[in-house]
């Protein structure tokens, strides 16, 4: 009788109870929920800095293609589907001091780009053109 009262003790402990198991599993949910959270959130977070970069990229883009342009060559102009990019461009260019006639105006010009369809714009860069610059002593 000692040895079959042994064995039931010995295969009782040797196991996982219910409760144990329960206990597991509720540690790992408390560890994993927060985990998730922050990896979907890096994931939001990397899409989002993607289109930041790409938009400043094809906004230096227009404005390096701005500055190879002659004073009278720069005007407003929009572009959709920006260099096949899925990303618009708006330049905006308003004479911020003379005008067309006069010598010595100055222009500003604007490069706006935005996701295409969308009204908000992800980046936009602000330039000054002079026509022309003397420099007196």
């Amino acid at each position: 009788m000692k040895k079959f009262s042994r064995r039931l003790l010995l295969n009782r402990t040797s196991g996982f109870t219910l409760i144990e198991l329960v206990m597991a599993i509720v540690v790992v949910a408390i560890v994993a929920v927060p985990l998730s959270l922050t990896v979907s959130q890096y994931i939001v977070s990397a899409f989002a800095l993607e289109d930041s970069v790409l938009a400043v990229n094809l906004a230096r883009l227009e404005m390096e293609r701005v500055n190879a342009l002659s004073f009278t060559g720069i005007s407003s102009a929009s572009t959709a589907n920006y260099e096949s990019s899925g990303y618009d461009m708006v330049r905006t260019v308003t004479y911020a001091a003379g005008s067309a006639l006069s010598a010595e105006s100055l222009k500003q010009i604007s490069v706006e780009i935005r996701k295409s369809g969308q009204p908000d714009s992800l980046v936009t860069l602000i330039t000054y053109r002079a026509n022309s610059l003397s420099y007196g002593i």
